[in-house]
């Protein structure tokens, strides 16, 4: 059976294909060097009162597999060697060149077009003469289609190098690990309660997360060792809802006594994964709750709560499980309980160290409820 020209061109292709193939598998092997164990992020420790660490190896191989998967996954990782190219390339020419800034195009056969932006004068690059012939050449116009991203990836280029050679540049990821675990700590963890929703710049680094991919697996689990101030749970905190759920492991919160948004926000907390300690600040509308007030039905007979018992949110607050610190405070200034004493404080938080710090049921996990979803 005769062969048409077109059945040849594909048996090449594919001919050609598998060889491509074979070749890059044998070079590969060549170059291939150790296996190596990318070690998992400890918990911060710091705080001696709290363990983070309990949950944090558990969730880190599940977090692994769902964020950036394949990139910087934890395991066993084969490292290849790139080939390494070249900075400066050097040559001799026919004719002397002028030094400065320049478009390079290749024509092929070892010949190649030179444009020299620094001595080229405006008025010529930009003449009637000039537009004609790159009219007519659409490879020689295509030289100067850079747009501002080529030319802002320049600059950034030509800075660096600079800084390099001045030795202005800080090599970040040639520290060892627990060296960069104590910068990573001192740069995104506030000393004061943050909002998830209000990036706090001004006292953080939290550029540091945008560095690079490793740089933001490394550090992004001390970024949420912070103590967050929470107090809603609707609008602006949507966009943080599942981050902050998954990663929070302490809060603090104002008891406003809000019928809906203390609700929700006090049904969120009990979501909250990896949430280790809860900060109560207790205002003035947390206290002897009024008459419209809604009815709370757990632990009514508890005398020692019983300022706090009736107020909003009382029964999602002693609902939370798993939690290792609670602690109990007066917000004090002009929304402060000026007519709560030392002792009742310390009974609540006496009573909700109790309950709070129960082991959470397995597999129990708190759903948002579905009826109230509009409203909030």
């Amino acid at each position: 059976m005769r062969a048409t020209k077109g059945s040849l061109t594909i048996g090449r292709v594919r001919a050609s294909k598998a060889k491509n193939e074979n070749s890059y598998r044998s070079s590969s092997k060549t170059v291939a060097k150790e296996i190596i164990e990318i070690k998992k992020l400890p918990a911060r420790a710091s705080r001696k009162q709290v363990n983070y660490k309990e949950e944090s190896e558990k969730e880190s191989e599940v977090e692994s597999e769902e964020d950036d998967e394949g990139d910087y996954g934890f395991g066993a990782v084969e490292v290849v060697e790139e080939a390494k190219k070249e900075v400066f390339a050097i040559f001799e020419a026919g004719t002397e060149l002028e030094e400065g800034l320049c478009i390079v195009r290749s024509l092929g056969g070892g010949k190649y077009e030179l444009v020299n932006l620094n001595t080229v004068p405006r008025g010529l690059i930009a003449s009637e003469d000039t537009g004609n012939i790159l009219k007519g050449d659409p490879e020689r116009r295509q030289m100067f289609a850079i747009n501002k991203e080529q030319w802002d990836e320049a600059i950034l280029k030509s800075e660096l190098a600079a800084k390099s050679a001045d030795g202005h540049i800080f090599r970040l990821m040639k520290l060892p690990l627990e060296l960069r675990f104590k910068i990573y700590e001192y740069a995104v963890i506030a000393n004061v309660p943050i909002r998830p929703t209000t990036a706090p710049s001004k006292i953080l680094g939290l550029a540091l997360l945008r560095a690079s991919r490793q740089i933001y697996r490394e550090c992004r689990p001390f970024f949420y060792q912070n103590d967050f101030k929470i107090n809603s749970v609707v609008k602006n905190f949507m966009p943080y809802r599942e981050s902050v759920t998954k990663n929070v492991q302490e809060i603090t919160f104002d008891w406003w006594g809000f019928s809906q948004k203390d609700i929700a926000t006090l049904t969120f907390f009990a979501q909250c994964k990896k949430l280790k300690v809860l900060h109560i600040m207790i205002t003035k509308w947390s206290v002897d709750a009024a008459p419209y007030h809604r009815r709370q039905h757990m632990f009514q007979n508890e005398d020692s709560v019983k300022r706090f018992r009736k107020t909003n949110g009382f029964d999602k607050l002693v609902a939370i499980r798993g939690l290792q610190k609670v602690t109990v405070q007066n917000c004090g200034g002009l929304y402060g309980a000026s007519d709560v004493t030392q002792e009742e404080l310390v009974a609540l938080e006496a009573f909700l160290m109790k309950e709070l710090t129960k082991p959470r049921p397995d597999g129990a996990e708190t759903k948002p409820s579905k009826k109230r979803k509009d409203r909030y």
